[in-house]
């Protein structure tokens, strides 16, 4: 075997390492934090939540990701190559795009349906999901005899598009949201305004830690190994991200809140305007009468009240 293939033999060997732990850091958070679902959906009845929807989806296509990814570094026997890379490619994305999902459903309840928020929020959505399918329907991959296992063929042309526009339309709405909050003063100062616009800055930061590097690197295009080496936990990263920031938005009235609460109810959150803002202690956006509300998934403890 040349030094070559050796060093070839090597950076698979590190990446498949790097992949178990990130598979096995995913799958301890995702059973840490089912109890949120079941409750949700076996508890006392709530009121329904069509975001929640979205929130699983994003979940649960991490998990079939993983679970895929899983079968290819695990078993030695030959696989059909072309079936698997679709749903590697696939299952992640989806789950990429659910997340996004939830970073535009921010935007939108912020600037309370703005139709040019809306229109630019759905272009952005058809966008990812445009490129997501031509990601998928270009993908080829063959089975490597000597690391036993699927290489993706042609990955920068398959993933780079697609991590590109991630990291565009997440930095594109993100910024939407954060202007949202900024031209919306009269906000400041109550416990939800502060939520999301430290979540905004913090998925921002996020976004460019997770996103950016892979961009670069598949880029300058090293090597096959080095090209893989990001994407799974990029992908497990904004999954995470974006699933914690959504129970921490529904439960951010109690500390020690890890499902939504049997004692809880729904409220509505407005676009904020100075007038008939009111002051609460419960951490809301406001309680202004009179304008259209969007609504937004917050669960309010029932022992808090208005002031």
């Amino acid at each position: 075997m040349s030094d070559s293939e050796l060093s070839n033999a090597g950076d698979y060997a590190a990446l498949a390492n790097l992949q178990h732990v990130a598979c096995g850091l995913y799958i301890w958070e995702w059973v840490s934090n089912l109890d949120y679902e079941f409750q949700y959906f076996f508890g006392k009845p709530t009121r329904r939540r069509w975001t929640m929807w979205v929130y699983v989806l994003c979940r649960y296509f991490t998990l079939g990701f993983i679970i895929n990814l899983l079968i290819v570094l695990n078993t030695r026997l030959s696989l059909n190559c072309i079936a698997w890379i679709r749903f590697q490619l696939l299952l992640p994305y989806m789950g990429i795009l659910m997340a996004s999902f939830l970073i535009v459903i921010r935007a939108v309840a912020i600037w309370n349906r703005h139709r040019v928020v809306m229109v630019i929020a759905v272009t952005s959505l058809l966008a990812q999901l445009s490129i997501l399918i031509h990601s998928v329907a270009i993908a080829k991959a063959i089975w490597d005899v000597e690391t036993q296992t699927c290489v993706l063929i042609n990955n920068i042309p398959t993933s780079l598009p697609m991590l590109s526009a991630v990291f565009a339309i997440d930095a594109f709405q993100l910024l939407v949201t954060l202007v949202g909050l900024y031209v919306r003063r009269e906000g400041r100062g109550f416990g939800m305004w502060d939520l999301l616009w430290k979540q905004g800055l913090a998925w921002l930061a996020l976004a460019a830690a997770a996103e950016l590097p892979t961009v670069i690197i598949l880029t300058l295009n090293l090597n096959e190994a080095l090209h893989q080496l990001l994407q799974t936990p990029e992908v497990i990263i904004l999954a995470l991200a974006a699933t914690s920031m959504y129970r921490m938005l529904t439960c951010y009235s109690s500390a020690s809140c890890d499902s939504p609460s049997q004692d809880s109810r729904t409220i509505e959150l407005g676009a904020f305007r100075a007038a008939d803002v009111r002051a609460s202690r419960t951490n809301c956006l406001g309680n202004a009468e009179h304008i259209r509300t969007v609504e937004i998934e917050i669960q309010v403890d029932r022992e808090a009240r208005l002031a």
